[in-house]
């Protein structure tokens, strides 16, 4: 009786006889009248590595390999989506690399993981107040589709918020702003000092008008009396006052 045994990760085929005869049974029994030289057939195991398919991404190097090999398997995420990590059978290795070294021993399953990326949102403002986004004052995840909230802040008397640019493109006029995160975001929140509306009533016999019809508080404006022939200013109220 004669028996084969393979190295690990080889099976048996067949025995080759003297003769050249295949045989498959092993252990092999049979009758010896003298010297004989059987050859075992060993050959190397194959095994699938399969790439299970999934959503926002795509799986490359999936196939079959032999015993021992290396198998490389590279995730390509949809755009806006990065690799989060890579399930192996049953196991799971987080990780935001996207190629995987696999040692391969047997047939095996592998499934990468994705997730929305982080894009910058930077967030400024001019003189007269700030800029957060809601819900935090100091970060926030700020994930491909994800909606956000950005707030501007009044910090200074007598500012006004004028609205929300990017780079000079006014997007919002409301102190909050909320969008779907698509790409990295540049969002300057502008103020500008309250202006105060002004305008002049003249009596008979003479005429008067400002320069502005409108002021930045604490600033000049120009008024022109001009009284008809014959006439003098008498008083000048303001706001019904002398």
């Amino acid at each position: 009786t004669i028996l084969a045994v393979p190295d690990e990760g080889y099976h048996f085929i067949s025995w080759v006889d003297p003769d050249g005869n295949t045989i498959s049974s092993n252990p092999y029994s049979g009758e010896v009248n003298g010297s004989m030289t059987f050859n075992a057939i060993v050959v190397i195991n194959r095994y699938m590595v399969d790439a299970a398919q999934t959503d926002l991404g795509r799986t490359e190097g999936a196939g079959e390999y032999a015993h021992g090999d290396s198998a490389f398997l590279k995730a390509v995420p949809d755009w806006g989506y990065c690799v989060s990590g890579w399930e192996i059978g049953d196991s799971f290795i987080e990780t935001d690399d996207s190629v995987l070294r696999l040692y391969v021993n047997g047939p095996v399953s592998v499934k990468p993981q994705f997730i929305g990326r982080n894009f910058n949102i930077t967030l400024k403002s001019t003189f007269g107040g700030g800029a957060h986004i809601k819900g935090s004052l100091v970060s926030s995840d700020t994930r491909y589709l994800d909606t956000i909230t950005v707030v501007a802040d009044i910090t200074k008397e007598r500012y006004e918020f004028t609205g929300w640019f990017e780079k000079d493109t006014l997007v919002c006029s409301d102190i909050e702003y909320s969008f779907v995160i698509t790409g990295d975001r540049t969002l300057e929140a502008r103020f500008e000092q309250s202006r105060i509306s002004v305008s002049v009533d003249c009596g008979e016999h003479g005429n008067a008008s400002l320069n502005a019809e409108s002021v930045i508080y604490n600033r000049s404006v120009k008024l022109t009396i001009i009284p008809d022939d014959g006439f003098e200013l008498d008083r000048l109220l303001m706001n019904g006052t002398d």
